[in-house]
């Protein structure tokens, strides 16, 4: 074998042509020993994900998580992390896929996976009821803050709001009020941004520079430049 060699392509597509005809158990052992004949190929982590697919799809949620938990990026990477929390639920430990669920929905929003994860989680609430933990704030704070910090304005101002409404007395809730007003100034309503910096976020040493900060900004974009002197 060369280095030019196309063997790994040539083990991936045919095990991508089994998975897409209904054949997963033939996709899988296909795959199997792929990353570690083939450590430095560029379908690496499609391979993974492909063989993780297969393996759920054969009914064998055991060995999807074995080749996953493998991987020491999986946690890196939302397209696996979501196979990950599956093969937990499938696997009968849906409390640890309702914590990945979480971490893909929340540590990575911008991804097409958090849809899925949102959905998931929506189920396994359903399912589990009580049992069902709700992420710290700490993680929720995140997920708002990676928004707002992409320009998905509205999302995050959805974000900062419901976690006002439901934790009105947490440590964050400065720190969610001064995302409200960005988001607000951003999607150009700087009257409530206004009202919000003015009365609704108490000054403090730890928030007061950036309060003022983006209420200067918001008299200025409010055409009202001699009430930010």
């Amino acid at each position: 074998e060369t280095r030019f060699s196309l063997a790994d392509y040539a083990r991936y597509y045919w095990a991508e042509a089994a998975h897409e005809a209904g054949r997963f158990s033939q996709a899988s052992e296909a795959l199997g020993g792929f990353t570690s004949q083939f450590p430095t190929s560029t379908l690496r982590w499609a391979a993974v994900e492909l063989l993780a697919k297969s393996l759920l799809q054969a009914g064998q949620p055991d060995r999807a998580l074995q080749s996953l938990l493998g991987e020491a990026q999986v946690r890196r990477r939302p397209e696996l992390s979501v196979l990950l929390a599956q093969a937990y639920r499938d696997g009968g430990n849906p409390e640890e896929a309702v914590r990945i669920f979480q971490e893909v929905y929340y540590a990575y929003p911008l991804s097409s996976q958090a849809a899925t994860a949102r959905e998931a989680m929506a189920q396994l609430r359903t399912e589990l009821g009580a049992r069902f933990l709700e992420p710290p704030e700490e993680i929720r704070t995140a997920r708002a803050d990676i928004l707002a910090g992409n320009s998905r304005s509205q999302e995050a101002l959805d974000e900062y709001t419901s976690l006002l409404e439901s934790r009105q007395a947490s440590q964050l809730a400065s720190r969610w009020r001064i995302g409200r007003a960005r988001c607000l100034i951003r999607l150009r309503q700087t009257g409530p941004a206004i009202e919000l910096l003015t009365t609704g976020i108490s000054a403090t040493p730890e928030v007061d520079p950036e309060r003022l900060g983006l209420l200067v900004e918001a008299y200025f974009r409010n055409s009202d430049p001699a009430a930010a002197e």
